[in-house]
C-alpha cells in the first residue's frame, strides 16, 4: 500500500492561500499589438477571478480576495456578522453592519483543511486552463505551451 504525502497547505499573510502568480508569459506572435496582447491578458485575469469566485462559492466561502504586491495570491473567505454564523452581502466592505472576513482555519479543523484543499486543486486548475486558452488562441503550438507550463505549475515562493 502506498501513502500519498500531501503538500503542506500555503500560509501567506496569516491564512490559506494559494499562489496563482504567473512566473512565466510567453510572447505571442508578431500579428498581435501590445495592446492586443494586454487586453486579452486582462480579460484573462478578470475571468480567472471571476471564476475562483464562483469555485469559492460552490465550496461555502463568500468569495476570494487577491492578495500579495503583485494580487498573486487567492485567498477564500467568509464574512460574519454578530448572531449570524456566515453572511456574504455581495459588498468588500467590512464593519459590525456587514461583518469582516474570516478565513479557514486549516491549522486546527479537519473540515476546513479538506475544503479549502479541494477548492486549491480546483483554483490551480483554473488558473492553468485559463492561461492555455489563452495562448492556444494566440496560436501557440501545444509544444509551446506545455514546455511554458513545466515552469508554472505547482510553483512556490
Amino acid at each position: 500500500m502506498t501513502i500519498r504525502r500531501r503538500e503542506p497547505i500555503t500560509i501567506h499573510e496569516g491564512h490559506a492561500s494559494v499562489n496563482v502568480k504567473i512566473h512565466r508569459r510567453l510572447d505571442s506572435a508578431d500579428c498581435y499589438t501590445d495592446s492586443d496582447r494586454e487586453r486579452a491578458w486582462d480579460m484573462t485575469v478578470e475571468q480567472f477571478w471571476n471564476d475562483a469566485t464562483r469555485a469559492a462559492h460552490k465550496r461555502g466561502y463568500s468569495g476570494v480576495f487577491a492578495e500579495g504586491r503583485s494580487g498573486g495570491w487567492c485567498a477564500p473567505y467568509l464574512w460574519t456578522k454578530p448572531g449570524v454564523k456566515h453572511s456574504y452581502n455581495g459588498a468588500y466592505s467590512q464593519g459590525p453592519e456587514v461583518g469582516y472576513p474570516v478565513f479557514p482555519d486549516v491549522a486546527s479543523d479537519g473540515g476546513a483543511r479538506e475544503k479549502f484543499r479541494a477548492f486549491e486543486r480546483e483554483i490551480r486548475d483554473q488558473a492553468i486552463y485559463a492561461l492555455k486558452e489563452l495562448y492556444e488562441k494566440q496560436g501557440f503550438s501545444k509544444r509551446a505551451i506545455s514546455a511554458a507550463f513545466k515552469t508554472v505549475e505547482r510553483k512556490e515562493d
